[in-house]
């Protein structure tokens, strides 16, 4: 996730443009496989056994090398190996970079530098980036932001933005800039409600214009998905459902017993009066970007309005 948030810097300071960087994540797409695909590349699994550690991250929130340990796919000394094959994302990306010409080694380490001073990044918080540690990089773009004050909540953007990584677009970038309040006038967003028994309900949206849901809903299913018809909404529908059945897996570690309701798709007026207590975070994939909106401490009464509407 760091290459992604790296990147849009660089491109945000002018040391690369829009087709540049997409050039260079092309690259580094190539020169940094999956750990499925290196595992295969390497002997240490088959086909049919990565595949299915990747349905297994369906209903896990897990990575893919503990899942395969668990499974008795790959050895300690196995996993080590492969990830020492897996260069970090965002060493990388300058590597891409500096072939293509763009930047030089000293331009990208002054970049290196220059983000960390903006930022004021120690060593550990920097390391745990580089590392693509998910919570504390959600938690660094999101500082600053009222939503830190909701653990559980925040909890769910970083589940959010997990999926996005392993299901959408592995160089998906969180938006710290983006307001807390959403205008809502979107002619279509996928709702959920996930409910506790005996406490208020948590509420999950995405929204987005339609070229984003479409691409959003074409990546996840594998779907020839062209047009937000009844099969695209579908598919960003199905995603939200992906993503709170992870999450109420998750939360039943804890001793929480979270339910979900049906997803439900309409026009984005439902939400309006909710402004002041929705959060919202953007995501930005490719030249796609989508809305994630979340809120905890659902009413009843609001809960029974969003769902009859």
């Amino acid at each position: 996730m760091f290459m992604g948030l790296f990147g849009e810097y660089l491109l945000q300071k002018g040391y690369v443009d829009s087709k540049q960087l997409r050039t260079a994540y092309g690259a580094v797409e190539h020169a940094r496989p999956k750990l499925g695909i290196l595992a295969m590349n390497e002997g240490y699994m088959t086909a049919d056994q990565v595949e299915t550690v990747h349905a297994m991250q369906v209903h896990e929130d897990r990575r893919f090398g503990d899942i395969a340990m668990d499974m008795g796919y790959l050895a300690e000394e196995q996993l080590q190996a492969l990830l020492s094959l897996q260069k970090t994302g965002h060493a990388m990306l300058g590597q891409a970079l500096m072939d293509q010409k763009i930047l030089s080694m000293q331009e990208f380490n002054d970049a290196i530098g220059s983000y960390k001073r903006e930022y004021d990044l120690g060593g550990d918080v920097f390391e745990a980036l580089t590392k693509d540690d998910v919570d504390v990089t959600v938690r660094f773009c999101l500082q600053g932001k009222r939503i830190l004050e909701h653990e559980l909540l925040t909890d769910y953007v970083a589940l959010f933005a997990r999926s996005m990584i392993r299901f959408v677009d592995r160089f998906v970038v969180l938006c710290p800039a983006f307001p807390e309040e959403d205008d809502l006038k979107v002619e279509y967003l996928a709702l959920q409600l996930v409910t506790q028994r005996d406490s208020s309900s948590m509420l999950t949206a995405i929204s987005g214009d339609p070229s984003s849901l479409v691409a959003l809903g074409r990546a996840f299913s594998g779907e020839d998905i062209t047009s937000l018809d009844e099969l695209g909404k579908a598919a960003t529908e199905e995603y939200l459902n992906l993503v709170n059945g992870l999450f109420a897996v998750n939360m039943s570690d804890f001793g929480k017993n979270f339910m979900m309701q049906p997803p439900l798709g309409g026009c984005a007026s439902v939400l309006e009066g909710m402004e002041k207590e929705l959060f919202a975070v953007l995501f930005r994939f490719g030249d796609y970007s989508l809305k994630l909106l979340v809120m905890d401490g659902v009413s009843p009464v609001l809960e029974e309005r969003l769902l009859k509407d």
